[in-house]
């Protein structure tokens, strides 16, 4: 009624605020408080939608505890399905869905941060007994439509045995004929085992090229395209594959003027599994370090890694290497853990120093012992990153050819590299190996 009693008043003030000549003599000013405001949003919008789709809309703050901020009412916030989302989204920041009973009806909850509404997160509670409904007559189609496959398949399967049997039954009566005559000349005619070999063997070959195209359509969208560039600092890399399994990826991106991250990842998996573990654990990284501000290299690890197992419900395995480059500060943050090798090259002294990970797995307890590590990363000097693979095929002529590569700036260095990679992974080699280079320029380095 107080909110009406203004709203009155400032209409009927409005009309008096101009003079013969239609000139403003004074400005009216409305404050609203934003807290009704957006409760009567709420219960404009939950209106409609229960109207349109019989689907309850509900809100609950992120932080404020106070009874009255809740929608549609406080005693909602002691539903399970609910608090255990209102928990879920404020911790992920990301959409959330689980299937519970609120008042002894069961539902789908659908939870998200509010955009437009910061200071909320929504939830839309759906009645369960509909979508079952839809889904029980989406999975008596579906077997409708399996029994009309399986028996179209087999008649078309009785046509194709009758043509293969045929065939074969005639070439058998006439070796047989042959074997009992006076001829010599015998014929080779292929039995069951042997067609049974020759469709598995397609049947795998098919499997192998699905699997190999979908791995290389993947990973075209996951290695960075060209050299990465932040002031004085400059990242690039290249891989060598040979294999329809995808097992490395590395990433670079610019969190600020003065700080660079790069990711360095080889996986266990296999296959296209391997390959979307490879994409996710990329897209992740990038959302931990430019979207929730994570700032040392031992949290995004770890986040990572947490993200998999909470969200993905998968455990994170494989060889892993997080860096944040300081220019500002010319030191590293790094952390990792694996066989992946880093080595740092002082191109003033024209010495080399290699980085030692513990070789514990992703999210182990070792693992959570651990903290990022500084070190001095100055003007000049230059990062090495290693595959596991190009560490044991060819880290001692890498070593050898330091002082060559200490003068040398990232493309020259690059195609030194990758010439010697190329050369050992010649013979015998049917995996991926990746490395990186990361050069912090001089002044008089700059082109």
């Amino acid at each position: 009624s107080e909110d009406a009693d203004v709203l009155c008043a400032a209409i009927k003030t409005m009309g008096k605020l101009d003079n013969a000549s239609d000139t403003a003599k004074g400005c009216l000013f409305i404050i609203h408080k934003p807290q009704k405001l957006q409760m009567s949003y709420l219960n404009s919008a939950g209106d409609k939608i229960n109207r349109a789709t019989g689907f309850t809309l509900a809100a609950f703050p992120k932080s404020d505890s106070s009874k009255n901020h809740f929608f549609p009412r406080f005693s909602m916030s002691r539903e399970l399905p609910l608090w255990k989302l209102q928990d879920r989204v404020n911790q992920t920041q990301v959409s959330s869905f689980k299937i519970g009973r609120i008042r002894k009806k069961e539902v789908l909850v659908a939870a998200t941060p509010g955009s437009n509404l910061k200071s909320y997160n929504l939830f839309l509670i759906m009645p369960l007994a509909p979508i079952k409904s839809e889904a029980n007559q989406l999975t008596m189609l579906f077997i409708v439509a399996t029994i009309l496959a399986i028996i179209f398949i087999a008649v078309l399967s009785g046509m194709l045995v009758r043509s293969l049997i045929t065939p074969i039954s005639n070439l058998a009566q006439c070796a047989g004929a042959l074997t009992g005559s006076a001829q010599q000349k015998q014929l080779v005619v292929p039995e069951g085992n042997e067609l049974e070999s020759i469709s598995t063997g397609l049947a795998d070959l098919i499997i192998k090229v699905r699997e190999f195209n979908e791995g290389r359509s993947i990973k075209k969208h996951l290695l960075p395209p060209e050299a990465l560039k932040n002031g004085s600092l400059i990242c690039d890399g290249f891989q060598i594959s040979k294999s329809a399994n995808e097992k490395e990826i590395y990433h670079f991106s610019n969190i600020d003027e003065s700080n660079s991250l790069v990711f360095f990842m080889r996986t266990n998996q296999t296959g296209i599994e391997g390959s979307l573990n490879l994409s996710m654990a990329r897209m992740a990284v990038r959302l931990i370090s430019e979207e929730l501000n994570v700032s040392t290299s031992f949290n995004i690890l770890k986040n990572l890694e947490e993200y998999f197992r909470i969200n993905l419900r998968r455990r994170l395995g494989g060889d892993f290497f997080v860096g944040i480059f300081n220019q500002a500060e010319e030191k590293l943050n790094y952390a990792g853990c694996g066989n992946i090798t880093a080595l740092l090259i002082d191109s003033e002294n024209i010495k080399q120093q290699t980085l030692e990970f513990e070789a514990n797995s992703l999210g182990s307890s070792d693992f959570y012992s651990q903290s990022s590590n500084e070190i001095y990363f100055g003007k000049g000097m230059k990062a090495l990153l290693l595959s596991p693979i190009l560490s044991t095929r060819c880290n001692k002529k890498i070593k050898e050819i330091i002082p060559e590569l200490a003068r040398k700036n990232v493309s020259e260095v690059k195609a030194t590299l990758k010439s010697e990679a190329e050369n050992h992974c010649r013979e015998n080699f049917k995996d991926s190996a990746s490395l990186i280079i990361v050069h912090l320029q001089k002044e008089d380095q700059k082109s």
